[in-house]
């Protein structure tokens, strides 16, 4: 039984995003473009257990920031281990509603793994079959010699959520500048010596009317895409002809934008 791993855990963030935003928290989500996605373990068990454990610390915390994330520990020849970790802000209490733990509790039974709490941790250690079935190509592909000559601005403050993204588009060979503050960001936008392909810039950074201006002028002038990271869709008006990349997402959403954005510019040239 051959599963896309990162196919199915997708579909999970689409729900943790509506989960999060019903209760006023953020969630970051990291899984390396390196890793191998395809298994021939039924992984169906880890995804709910991670739904539940996720949803443990929603509905259990509000205003916190849970790191969702897979680290590969242990790479053979027909197996990988990972340690999921969901780190939070906030520290674990106690006190909290155990429904979804409970819950989870039975799929990483069903899993054979174990669990371990920490102050503001919860980790499991996986193991699973590899396939050599590569995954299936759903969007087009980019010529890589092309990723290699854009340029892309994030505005994010928050540090590891302007890692993890900075870190994906230096796999795919885009250039990246190193800092994450909007002021930069903006300079960078409106600078008319520098043009770059791709703008990302958290919702919360655009503070002003004019600011959203500025931008636009900028876009339509030098023609690159402006993407907006929002962990939730509240007061999204006025952003219809930017992109949207809901937090937390996957690498593939993220190249499906740069796919869009890169037909736009042929479509555009």
């Amino acid at each position: 039984m051959k599963t896309d791993l990162l196919d199915r855990i997708s579909l999970l963030l689409e729900g943790l995003y509506e989960d999060a935003k019903q209760t006023k928290n953020i969630i970051l989500f990291d899984y390396a473009l390196t890793y191998p996605r395809v298994f021939e373990t039924d992984v169906m068990p880890i995804v709910k257990a991670c739904e539940y454990l996720n949803k443990y610390l929603l509905f259990n915390q509000s205003s916190s920031r849970v790191l969702f994330e897979f680290r590969l520990t242990n790479y053979a020849r027909d197996h990988v281990v990972f340690d999921i970790n969901l780190t939070s802000s906030k520290q674990i209490e106690s006190s909290y509603d155990d429904k979804y733990l409970n819950l989870a509790k039975r799929q990483i039974k069903l899993a054979g793994i174990e669990l371990k709490l920490a102050e503001n941790t919860i980790n499991m250690s996986i193991k699973l079959a590899t396939s050599k079935e590569p995954p299936r190509q759903s969007l087009p592909s980019i010529n890589q010699s092309i990723l290699k000559k854009y340029h892309a601005i994030i505005s994010y403050p928050d540090i590891k959520g302007f890692d993890i993204l900075k870190s994906q588009l230096e796999h795919l060979g885009i250039n990246v500048r190193p800092t994450n503050d909007y002021l930069s960001a903006f300079e960078h936008i409106i600078n008319p010596i520098y043009t770059p392909n791709l703008v990302f810039i958290h919702k919360n950074d655009i503070l002003s009317e004019q600011d959203k201006k500025e931008i636009l002028k900028a876009k339509k002038t030098k023609g690159f895409s402006v993407i907006i990271i929002c962990e939730n869709d509240v007061n999204l008006k006025g952003f219809d002809e930017f992109f949207i990349l809901n937090q937390p997402y996957t690498y593939d959403m993220l190249y499906a934008i740069i796919s869009v954005s890169y037909s736009r510019s042929l479509a555009n040239s």
